[in-house]
């Protein structure tokens, strides 16, 4: 199952681990996006918009064979 996480540029600056924590957790997924957003801890409040952009393009890119 392909999967898109979304993560906040404050989380990677104050935990020099929470990366590569979602990179081992995706290690098995074959399809797998990591997508970094600038704004703080509830990035789907500030970047509902690139967020909704991010994820039709993720959608349609796993849609064709």
């Amino acid at each position: 199952m392909p999967v898109l996480t979304f993560l906040a540029h404050d989380s990677l600056d104050s935990n020099a681990k929470w990366l590569d924590l979602h990179e081992r957790q995706l290690s098995k997924v074959k399809r797998h996006e990591i997508v970094a957003l600038r704004r703080g801890h509830y990035p789907h409040w500030s970047e509902s918009g690139a967020m909704a952009k991010k994820i039709k393009e993720f959608l349609n890119a796993v849609a064709k064979p």
